[in-house]
């Protein structure tokens, strides 16, 4: 069935880009990621997708940049002419009293000129609620969980009404559970009658997916919405009715499972995944770990680093016993279906916040020295897959597959299915194809990595 391009998302960075774009495949809307748009400028091809999605790299910008990237690619998508366009954000509101999310959503504003949109972070499979506009991680409130600690985007107010009031000069209200639970024509007047007084944002409250179910209803003719993927998720049975999920067994069967692991987060859970990749007796992943300090102080070497990675690694799969029996039968590709490297820079709070005192006294701003260290990151990244062939690659953390994909020239990706919820697989669009994972820090259970070698 042809529906042609008919949504388009704007994120602010590109594992939420991945994120939303995977809820919309797993329901059978073939999706494209943009990650540059100089993809789009350079004549590529879209017309085969269903939906685009564009990442913005906004997420960790000053106010006035953030609002410049969503006003220019929400024109971009507009002029490709799209009529239901979403600002896509992560489920956690990862922002700061500046920004980037009330500048974000000034800019789609002002570009539509429109004057009301909801606001949605809420993402109940993976614990991501709203009640009473305070937003919740597993039960936990926002301000009281790990995000209080985030090295970029720290929250230290749960009540998403007041946060996002911090960002913007327009006027933020909520729309509560009890307008949400009578259904989306009461929601529907509610917002229309609350706006003509003034409110220009929504945050809704949600506890369950059918909330969100009601909202994308109540919002249904409106150009603008905004929200984590949860929403995404509800699009398709409104723009994209009777579309059927791909199979794309034959696709991933092809392509070899030794995988490149590159880690920036320094979220909980990623230090697990971490632990879990290098300590299992069912894959042969190499270790190194990137030293922020090291970086600051200008010793590290992207080339011969790289050399000496991969070097270590070949020895480690020289002696190493683990076949592709042990992983899961799949001797079709060698030895190297169980083999990987895990370049990492994730640490604890304690090593963070060394390196970031060390940049500040080097002068640098902690944003400054967090750019640094993930750049020295992606330069030896993209030393090593020169150097060596790998037919996966994944990347942890938000920031980081920003710069990663940079520095490999990676401007778009075809979205396959998600591996578990908020984390799809994609596909390059250039050749040779390579398996690509996108994955937000807090997203995964602990043995992620190991079932991307499985696909």
């Amino acid at each position: 069935m042809k529906y042609g391009l008919k949504f388009g998302i704007v994120a602010d960075d590109n594992t939420g880009a991945s994120d939303a774009a995977g809820m919309l495949t797993e329901r059978g809307v073939k999706t494209i990621l943009v990650l540059d748009a100089s993809a789009l400028k350079e004549g590529g091809s879209f017309s085969g997708y269903n939906a685009l999605v564009l990442s913005t790299v906004s997420r960790s910008l000053r106010p006035e940049e953030a609002y410049a990237k969503t006003a220019s690619a929400v024109k971009i998508i507009k002029n490709l002419g799209i009529n239901k366009i979403q600002i896509k954000y992560s489920s956690t509101f990862d922002s700061t009293p500046k920004g980037n999310i009330g500048p974000s959503l000034d800019a789609a504003m002002d570009v539509l000129e429109t004057r009301a949109a909801t606001v949605s972070p809420a993402l109940p499979v993976n614990g991501r609620t709203t009640y009473f506009g305070y937003h919740f991680v597993n039960g936990v409130l926002l301000s009281e969980s790990p995000l209080r600690e985030h090295p970029l985007n720290p929250i230290t107010d749960s009540s998403l009404v007041r946060w996002l009031q911090y960002q913007t000069k327009r006027r933020v209200g909520l729309a509560p559970l009890n307008i949400i639970r009578n259904g989306a024509e009461q929601l529907k007047a509610f917002i229309e009658n609350e706006s003509s007084k003034g409110v220009s944002y929504f945050i809704t409250d949600t506890i369950e997916q059918n909330d969100l179910s009601i909202i994308a209803e109540a919002t249904k003719d409106r150009q603008l919405i905004s929200g984590g993927s949860g929403i995404t998720a509800e699009i398709p049975a409104l723009l994209f009715k009777g579309a059927e999920k791909p199979d794309y067994d034959k696709r991933l069967s092809a392509i070899s499972r030794k995988t490149l692991i590159v880690a920036g987060s320094c979220t909980p859970m990623t230090l697990k995944q971490n632990m879990y990749a290098v300590k299992t007796a069912q894959a042969d992943i190499f270790e190194y770990k990137l030293d922020g300090i090291e970086v600051l102080k200008g010793l590290v070497n992207p080339e011969k680093t790289a050399v000496r990675i991969i070097e270590k690694a070949k020895s480690m799969w020289d002696k190493s016993e683990c076949s592709a029996d042990e992983i899961d039968g799949h001797a079709g590709h060698g030895n190297t279906a169980a083999m990987g490297i895990l370049i990492s820079t994730s640490a604890e709070k304690k090593e963070v916040d060394a390196v970031k005192e060390f940049g500040k006294s080097l002068g640098y701003t902690p944003e400054e020295t967090g750019l640094k260290v993930r750049e020295a990151l992606a330069s030896v990244c993209a030393q090593v897959i020169e150097k060596e062939d790998f037919g996966r690659l994944v990347v942890a953390g938000g920031e980081t597959s920003g710069t990663v994909c940079r520095y490999l020239g990676i401007k778009s990706l075809e979205v396959g299915l998600p591996l578990e919820p908020g984390v799809p697989y994609c596909f390059t669009t250039s050749k040779p194809e390579m398996l690509v994972v996108l994955k937000s820090g807090n997203f995964g259970s602990e043995d992620f990595y190991l079932r991307v070698q499985k696909l």
